[in-house]
């Protein structure tokens, strides 16, 4: 295997040496705040000999042809504008590099006239109205994190403020909050959970249905976010997809853990510049399955996805442009196949699970001159789960019924912005969305030999209604305000919110920043809970949890940005949030919503009150170097506290309460040849173990089933979570496509990170379960 892996990349080295091969490098400019095309703006390629240089048309666009392949920095100028460097644009043999540009006017003359060259503020969020706990979540960077098996959550746990110390799924848990509090945006539509196997309740699962060949350079918020965001308490993934090439067409093949994948893109029309952009990709377990291979697990998760792209830039009446998102996953853990005698005292069962999500949506953005924009986007989302289980008896047959449910949630939208750059200084922006729910929530559990018992059933509807209003202000040179405000009703039981949003941003000097922040945000409860059942004295059911409010919470967030040079970064961040109005209990006791959505199943509790609390509080450092002269490095730490207090007033540690986490990357790129390239990159991850209550043995088996010290509810934590991960990646580029292999060695020391201690009713003790060992992966990619 050694070998292999040593002359697999040799055999490309040895490909037509003495070629240096070409490809074009073409997009846009426009104006950052208006979008407006930037008509005679010059580009040109640093370094080159000859000088490869170009300006842009009527439509903003530029073409840079006949550029060797390998990484090259590019300089943009416009009069008026800040200059901007993109340095380590990488270009390839087998697609085209298409990029769009955002360059920021400049708000006040100077008396005297420097011209300088600005690098790319690659840390900065896309979205101008971002001020603090925010970060650009920028595709090529993120590919290169060892670890991240090509999924954009695992990408984002690299960041400071998020903690993912879990190998089976990918929540994206931010500042000690539920992954709950996570807002899911893609295309400027707020959607379900895009993760396969990702129930209600919940925004993680095992592997992301997001595809990071097909999506562009996107915002990533941890906190105090700009009004345009509402309905989520602690982050938002805003994600958005790249156009087709409109000039020729593209494809690409890829074999890895997540899957076969092929990917198609390519003009709809050359002369009006439409484009077309689809990726597919089915499991690789699920594949082997069809293909009769069988590695005698007890069930193989199947899953499909589908994500595609129509562009149509330039019409009489606009943007258009259509886009889809869908997938579907399922497995069937069926112990009735397998013999009794491995299965501790019989008494198996048979799970059969799956679920389901599709986006659709037509965006269509009109300018309606230089300075101002409208957006209309029009959307419908649709999220089905269902889940069954069958008890086994002793022999490990005759399976019984336990659990039956099946959710159904369809929601249509209609979101308006208006965008109008006043001037130089001043940005102004609004926006309405209306969104109608339509769900069917039916779930019910065995209580004896022949009855069920009713956690839900409910079909109806019930709607959200959205509005902000946002503004940013350059006072001076060196300072920024930013503010505006949030407001949600829904419909269902007349909960209405109103929520301030302001900041301010000081410039020491132009590569120093202080920023100060505040927002209040809400968020509506999971909708199944909304549905939960009481069951009456008198047999009959009422929806107790029906009344519940939002939860809210209040961001105040101190930060302080420095640049250091072309490619390194500082930044530390301070954090204070408040929560209240979250769902506890009735009677005294520990519980809290907040503990809730890292689980495959929905929670039944009822009778729920908006009571309870929360405060999560921590600093943040991240040290940065960005991808140049060959190597990149990423630190981030977190210290944080995050806790809660249910119905008996008690303060406990949230179950995210992990204390601490650290991660340090790094990666190196070696140029072999005129064609070639060899990466390395690493990371360990040191973070305090998960918060969990523990297991009182003696009333357990008393009980003869699980019983917790209700006391030392999650007081005590796992063993500290530590894993490092090795990537080694080599790209060969020859005359008309490019290919990729790269081989991922995860947790390489092979440590026992433990995943939960569980009970095992048969034998009368509790048992360790451990998270992923060392566990080796490989990918393969071509394009062409």
């Amino acid at each position: 295997m050694k070998k292999l892996l040593v002359l697999f990349p040799l055999c490309f080295l040895l490909v037509d040496l003495s070629a240096q091969f070409t490809q074009t490098i073409r997009g846009v400019i426009i104006d950052k705040e208006s979008e407006a095309p930037l008509i005679g703006a010059n580009i040109i390629i640093l370094q080159t000999d000859p000088i490869i240089a170009s300006s842009t048309d009527l439509d903003g666009k530029f073409k840079l042809e006949k550029v060797a392949v390998g990484r090259h920095t590019l300089q943009v100028s416009y009069l008026g504008y800040q200059q901007q460097v993109l340095s380590n644009i990488e270009v390839v043999s087998g697609k085209e590099t298409v990029l769009t540009i955002k360059l920021e006017e400049e708000a006040f003359e100077s008396v005297e006239v420097t011209v300088t060259a600005s690098k790319q503020d690659k840390e900065k969020a896309l979205n101008e109205m971002a001020a603090v706990s925010t970060r650009q979540f920028a595709i090529e960077e993120a590919q290169r994190y060892a670890g991240a098996r090509g999924d954009v959550s695992r990408m984002a746990a690299n960041f400071a403020g998020v903690s993912g110390a879990n190998d089976s799924r990918n929540d994206i848990i931010i500042r000690g909050n539920s992954p709950l509090g996570l807002l899911w945006r893609f295309e400027g539509v707020d959607i379900p959970n895009p993760n396969h196997f990702g129930g209600f309740g919940t925004t993680g699962g095992p592997v992301s249905m997001l595809n990071n060949n097909v999506l562009s350079n996107s915002d990533f918020f941890t906190g105090a976010f700009p009004s345009e965001y509402g309905n989520a308490n602690s982050g938002v993934f805003d994600l958005r997809m790249r156009s087709g090439n409109n000039e020729k067409y593209e494809f690409m093949v890829q074999m890895g853990f997540n899957g076969l994948e092929a990917g198609a893109e390519g003009p709809l029309s050359k002369k009006k510049g439409y484009s077309f952009l689809a990726n597919y990709r089915y499991s690789t377990l699920g594949l082997f399955k069809l293909m009769g291979i069988d590695f005698g697990l007890v069930g193989v998760p199947q899953y499909q996805d589908l994500v595609f792209k129509l562009d149509f830039p330039k019409t009489k009446a606009g943007h258009f442009s259509v886009f889809g998102l869908g997938g579907i996953s399922s497995i069937d853990m069926l112990e009735s196949t397998i013999d009794k005698e491995d299965i501790d005292g019989g008494y198996g069962s048979d799970l059969y699970s799956g679920t389901k999500m599709a986006v659709l949506g037509l965006k269509h953005q009109y300018l309606l001159n230089n300075n101002s924009y409208t957006r209309f986007t029009l959307a419908g989302t649709v999220h089905h789960e269902w889940t069954k289980i069958d008890q086994l008896d002793v022999n490990n047959e005759n399976p019984l019924r336990r659990y039956q449910g099946d959710f159904l949630q369809a929601k249509a939208t209609a979101r308006f912005v208006y965008n109008n750059k006043v001037n130089s200084r001043l940005t102004l922006r609004f926006g309405l969305t209306g969104n109608y729910y339509y769900s069917n929530f039916t779930d019910s559990v065995r209580i004896d030999s022949t009855q069920f018992r009713s956690i839900r059933s409910f079909d109806g509807h019930a709607g959200l209604t959205q509005v902000f209003a946002q503004a940013k202000y350059k006072l001076s040179r060196k300072f920024t305000i930013l503010g505006g405000a949030y407001s949600q009703w829904f419909a269902l039981n007349n909960s209405v919110s109103i929520e301030p949003r302001a900041a301010i941003q000081y410039h020491v000097y132009p590569q120093a920043t202080i920023s100060l922040a505040y927002g209040r945000h809400s968020q509506l409860q999971p909708f199944p809970i909304y549905f939960n059942q009481t069951l009456l004295p008198d047999f009959t059911y009422v929806e107790s949890n029906k009344d519940l409010d939002f939860t809210y919470s209040q961001h105040a967030v101190l930060s302080y940005d420095q640049n250091i040079g072309q490619d390194f970064r500082i930044k530390l961040e301070g954090y204070f949030q408040h929560i209240n109005n979250a769902p506890v209990q009735p009677t005294p006791s520990n519980y809290s919503l907040l503990n809730y959505g890292t689980d495959f199943g929905t929670t039944g509790i009822d009778s729920l009150v908006n009571s309870g609390l929360g405060r999560n509080y921590g600093v943040e450092l991240t040290v940065e170097k960005f991808f140049s002269k060959g190597y990149y490095f990423l630190f981030t730490g977190s210290v944080f506290q995050s806790q809660y207090q249910g119905s008996n007033k008690k303060w406990r540690n949230t179950e995210f309460n992990n204390n601490y986490v650290i991660n340090t990357l790094g990666g190196y790129e070696f140029k072999l040849g005129k064609n070639n390239m060899l990466s390395i990159d690493l990371k360990l991850t040191v973070a305090g173990g998960r918060r969990y209550t523990p297991i009182d043995l003696d009333a357990s088996n008393a009980a003869g089933a699980i019983v917790y010290v209700e006391d030392e509810t999650f007081e005590r934590q796992y063993p500290i979570y530590i894993k490092p991960d090795l990537q080694i990646s080599w790209r060969s580029n020859l005359k008309k496509h490019s290919q990729v292999f790269t081989v991922s060695l995860e947790n390489f020391i092979n440590r026992k990170n433990v995943l939960e201690y569980a009970y095992d009713d048969i034998n009368k003790r509790v048992d360790t379960n451990y998270q992923l060992g060392i566990f080796p992966m490989a990918m393969y990619r071509v394009e062409f």
